[in-house]
């Protein structure tokens, strides 16, 4: 296809958004696309969108929580958000050492 402008590309990031697929979509009928192709062009920039915005909702998230960890829900790293030292294993752990330790230095 032919080359865009850099008042082309402003004017389609400006459609983008304002989420004015239709627009885009009729731009691009015109360029003598495929339907599919317009579909595939729509589809990859809604994902893009979905992708650059979890990032800022997360961080957002993140500050109301104790673990401020950014990506909890999204991976499979944490299990707990809440009361981190008292997670099941926190407290198989203290159970276990408590046996271990002197009386002073019980936990």
């Amino acid at each position: 296809g032919e080359r865009k402008s850099a008042t082309q590309l402003a004017s389609m990031l400006d459609l983008v958004k304002k989420k004015k697929f239709a627009s885009l979509e009729d731009i691009w009928d015109n360029e003598g696309l495929s339907k599919n192709e317009v579909k595939r062009r729509i589809k990859a920039i809604k994902r893009w969108e979905a992708e650059m915005a979890a990032p800022a909702l997360a961080a957002i998230a993140a500050k109301d929580s104790v673990l401020r960890c950014i990506h909890f829900g999204s991976c499979s790293g944490c299990s707990a958000e809440v009361a981190l030292d008292d997670t099941p294993i926190m407290q198989e752990a203290k159970g276990f050492f408590s046996n271990l330790l002197p009386e002073p230095l019980k936990i």
